[in-house]
């Protein structure tokens, strides 16, 4: 077998693992208490497009009144992840999907009766985006809530979240995707001290990267040479370091006399970005790497958590000018700055979409809560939230794969 070839054979097998791993591991109950079983056939459509684990229903059934009440559902809950059930009320017919994990309610529809085949055509055509049958991206956030540390993914619109995970060593911060969408690194807080972890998105894994003797922050992917590069502070060098994507071959890149924060290349690897305290205030440095100049951006106010769009040409941040923070798009060829909100409330961690539409970032629009917001860059700059929990929502990050 010719190399190309055999290269071919891996990537596409590695595709079909992946799909099949990611669906195969929900599991769904399904309930049909219509008296005709119209839509029967819905159920063989979860188990072999959907690639789901379509439950056997416990016996006896729930009396249908009951089934969709909270105290049923937390039942439920032990034997799936998604609950669909259909069932009929006078001359109507009624279909709902249940996120058992959430008590959250997917999809509701109603039709009459004599309108259930060409239900099911409308119906599948619903389920294969909710399910991520049709590809689509989605946003991973972390979340604190009670002093649980959990890893979730919600898709732009809002519409479901997802438990990736859940975790103990305190709360993440400055989560940063890498290019082929495989792993996610991001910084355990643990007061005075501060570790880069990897987490591994097929296998559902955690690696610390850090030696905890020192304090590692703002971690970020070098898409050229697949490292990552992150701040630190190490024997009297501070400034920036580089390392494999294991942890290994922990190496200083370059130092500086100020603090320094948040390292982005560009996916060309031809610039590299960061911000600098000088004067007190927070500068964005933009260092040309083959050239080796760089330059300071003219930006009145404080620059925070600088990233590059997956263009390369533009440079999206948080900008504070008296107290007042908004997102900031910077055009390094044209070396101008466009204003994209204006309504000032605090914002942190943008982070742009793959195709370029939407940036995502957390936001503290009432009390001392953070949530998740999405920009619609598409829409007229139109400001989606996606999250109102009282739980603190961390950074978000935007990954280029289905999650469901």
């Amino acid at each position: 077998m010719k190399k190309s070839h055999q290269i071919f054979f891996v990537a596409f097998l590695w595709i079909l693992i992946i799909t099949h791993q990611t669906n195969a591991s929900e599991k769904l109950l399904f309930l049909d208490y219509t008296q005709n079983e119209s839509i029967l056939s819905l159920k063989e459509f979860f188990a072999h497009e959907a690639n789901l684990i379509v439950v056997v229903p416990p016996e006896p059934l729930p009396p249908q009144e009951e089934i969709t009440k909270p105290v049923s559902l937390e039942k439920l809950a032990s034997l799936a992840n998604l609950f669909f059930v259909a069932y009929e009320k006078d001359s109507l017919l009624f279909v709902e999907l249940i996120d058992l994990h959430f008590r959250q309610e997917i999809l509701s529809m109603v039709r009459k009766k004599e309108e259930g085949k060409t239900m099911e055509a409308t119906l599948k055509e619903k389920m294969r985006k909710i399910l991520a049958l049709e590809p689509e991206i989605k946003i991973i956030f972390p979340r604190e809530t009670n002093g649980q540390f959990l890893l979730l993914a919600i898709d732009p619109q809002g519409k479901r979240e997802v438990l990736l995970t859940s975790f103990l060593f305190g709360p993440a911060e400055g989560l940063t995707m890498s290019p082929d969408g495989q792993f996610l690194a991001f910084v355990a807080n643990q007061g005075h001290k501060k570790a880069i972890y990897l987490f591994a998105m097929q296998e559902r894994a955690f690696q610390c990267l850090s030696p905890w003797e020192w304090s590692d922050a703002s971690p970020s992917f070098s898409e050229r040479d697949r490292k990552i590069v992150f701040v630190s502070e190490r024997n009297t060098k501070r400034g920036f370091f580089t390392m494999n994507l294991d942890g290994s071959n922990q190496r200083l890149l370059f130092e500086k006399e100020n603090p320094v924060d948040a390292p982005s290349f560009s996916r060309d690897g031809q610039r590299f970005i960061y911000c600098e305290l000088t004067g007190g205030k927070w500068q964005l440095k933009i260092k040309n790497l083959l050239s080796q100049t760089e330059e300071t951006l003219d930006f009145p106010g404080n620059v925070f958590q600088p990233t590059f769009m997956f263009n390369g040409q533009n440079i999206v941040f948080v900008g504070e000018i008296n107290g007042m923070y908004d997102l900031y798009l910077y055009s390094v060829f044209e070396r101008n700055i466009t204003r994209l909100t204006v309504d000032n409330f605090p914002k942190a961690h943008p982070a742009p979409s793959p195709d370029g539409r939407w940036i995502t970032f957390r936001g503290q629009k009432e009390g001392n809560n953070w949530d998740i917001f999405v920009l619609d860059l598409y829409k007229r700059n139109l400001i989606y939230r996606l999250t109102s929990s009282l739980a603190q929502e961390g950074d978000p990050v935007f990954t280029p794969y289905p999650i469901y």
